[in-house]
């Protein structure tokens, strides 16, 4: 999304100040939003801003989808449960 701020201004700092609140907040112990939590708000902007920034230095992702270099077995579908889970000996 950030890629593509020049047509859709969605920069970092935009996209933090969407997503931080939501993303990075305090446990309420109160269904009202305290002032604390309000004087928060740029720090969690902040921090998501940063996490978009470097996302390849903190999570060590490519930028794009890594192929296989050996061919591999077709894979069964999966049930409603998880394979690792299926993997699991008792």
């Amino acid at each position: 999304v950030s890629e593509q701020a020049e047509e859709n201004k969605m920069t970092t700092s935009n996209l933090g100040i969407i997503f931080g609140p939501t993303l990075i907040k305090p446990r309420q112990l109160e269904a009202e939003v305290s002032l604390s939590s309000l004087v928060d708000y740029p720090h969690q902007a902040r921090m998501v801003d940063l996490l978009i920034r470097h996302h390849q230095m903190i999570f060590d992702v490519p930028l794009s989808p890594v192929s296989p270099t050996s061919p591999t077995a077709p894979q069964p579908p999966l049930s409603r449960h998880s394979r690792s889970l299926m993997d699991i000996k008792e």
